[in-house]
């Protein structure tokens, strides 16, 4: 279990990291309103990690789509609806939990401009979840704790509607 524990700090701490030189997140055509200003990091770091940081997303919905071959035994994608600051409902879209539903509340860390790490706990599965999302890429690497199951997959994340 040492080692699960590891990874779910190692894989974002990994992302962010290599994700430093990636240059400036800029509004795409498809990515909606314009963002919010960067505020400074909650911790005091120069490090430019913000704590709490309102996601670009808050008000639209985004497909998370992790590929036809996953650790579920097949295709996975979800629908993700960011209903707020801390609030998110969600519906598998694709795969054996299609038409699975939650509403959620969610927490951020902004890394850089576009790169945030969400996570949350889903109180009907008893999962904890956390996505490392980049909207500047259209990448999203979730991992996924339920009961003694460690779930990671990397798919694309593209605004839905």
């Amino acid at each position: 279990m040492k080692l699960a524990r590891a990874s779910l700090v190692a894989v974002p701490l990994v992302l962010a990291l290599g994700a430093g030189t990636t240059a400036a997140f800029g509004v795409s055509s498809d990515a909606g309103a314009p963002q919010p200003a960067a505020r400074p990091a909650h911790d005091g770091s120069r490090t430019g990690v913000e704590t709490d940081a309102v996601l670009p997303s808050v008000g639209q919905t985004w497909l998370a789509d992790f590929g036809d071959d996953t650790p579920f035994g097949g295709p996975f994608a979800a629908e993700i609806t960011f209903t707020s600051a801390t609030q998110l409902n969600f519906v598998v879209t694709k795969g054996a939990l299609k038409g699975a539903t939650d509403s959620v509340t969610y927490t951020t860390t902004r890394i850089r401009p576009g790169l945030y790490m969400v996570r949350w706990h889903e109180p009907k599965s008893g999962a904890n979840v956390t996505h490392v999302e980049d909207f500047s890429q259209h990448v999203v690497v979730s991992s996924i704790v339920a009961g003694d199951q460690f779930v990671q997959m990397e798919g694309s994340l593209t605004r839905h509607k």
